[in-house]
Formats: structure tokens, C-alpha cells, sequence
């Protein structure tokens, strides 16, 4: 299931002269290198991303109401950890789970990644390092990964 769904995130304009530097949404596909992904993420000063969202905790869903409170949890805790946040969204591509939105947030240690994993309840997240493939960094409790 994580691995079939598709990622989308939106990219702010880039610095002035940066070729290509308007806000392009790129789609992202798990084990697929992504070659503008790395020229948007290069021209911004960043190494790496890291799509993550609080809906749906663990893969339960949640009301309407209840994702709002924690979406709005985690923009703060990212406002907070002084992080730049680009809007970013997930989905099923058979459309059988509502699409989820979510953050992109560049150059995200690890250790801080962690934390959000466990503090937000979400399975996974992705993460993308070009010029490598997107790739699905499971809750630290999964690490051997379920069947995706």
C-alpha cells in the first residue's frame, strides 16, 4: 500500500536565477529517482526531503475534525522546530484511502524524523536523498519494515 501511493510535493519559488525556480509540484514514486527532484532540491541549498503527515494515526482512520487538530499539531511542531514546511499530499492511486496531506520538509535529521514518527503515529514516511530514490523510513518499532 505505501509503496503504490503516489506523493506530490509543492516546491516554493527558488532563489532568483535558479533554473526552473517557480513552485513546481513534483510527484514522487517509491524506488524511482527523481532527476528534477534534485536540481529543485540542489538550487534551494538542500540535500534531502522528507514527506510526512499526522492523519489517520498508525493507519486508522480518523474523522475529518480529528486529522485537522493533528495536521495543525504538526505544522506547529515544525513551526516550532524552525524547519521550512512546503505543502506536500499522499494517495492511493486506486483511490480506496482518501488522499492525506502532509509536509515536505527539507534536510530533517534523522533523529528529529524519529521523534515525529512516534510523537504523530504514522507507519512511515518518505524520504529522498538524489541523487538516490525516494524510499519509505518506517516508525522506528517497524524498522524491519511490514508488507508495504
Amino acid at each position: 500500500m505505501y509503496a503504490a501511493a503516489h506523493y506530490r510535493v509543492q516546491l516554493p519559488p527558488g532563489p532568483a536565477g535558479a533554473a526552473q525556480g517557480g513552485g513546481a509540484t513534483l510527484e514522487l514514486r517509491i524506488g524511482e529517482p527523481h532527476a528534477e527532484l534534485a536540481r529543485q532540491l540542489s538550487a534551494r541549498g538542500h540535500a534531502r526531503i522528507t514527506l510526512i503527515t499526522a492523519h489517520n494515526p498508525f493507519s486508522r482512520p480518523s474523522g475529518a475534525t480529528e486529522n485537522a487538530r493533528r495536521q495543525e499539531q504538526l505544522r506547529a511542531t515544525i513551526t516550532s522546530a524552525g524547519r521550512p514546511a512546503w505543502p506536500a499530499t499522499s494517495g492511493d492511486p486506486d483511490g480506496e484511502w482518501p488522499e492525506e496531506p502532509g509536509f515536505g520538509i527539507p534536510d530533517l535529521p534523522p533523529a528529529i524524523r524519529d521523534h515525529w514518527l512516534e510523537k504523530f503515529e504514522q507507519n512511515a514516511v518518505v524520504e529522498c536523498e538524489p541523487p538516490r530514490a525516494p524510499e519509505l523510513v518506517w516508525h522506528p518499532r517497524l524498522r524491519s519494515g511490514p508488507d508495504p
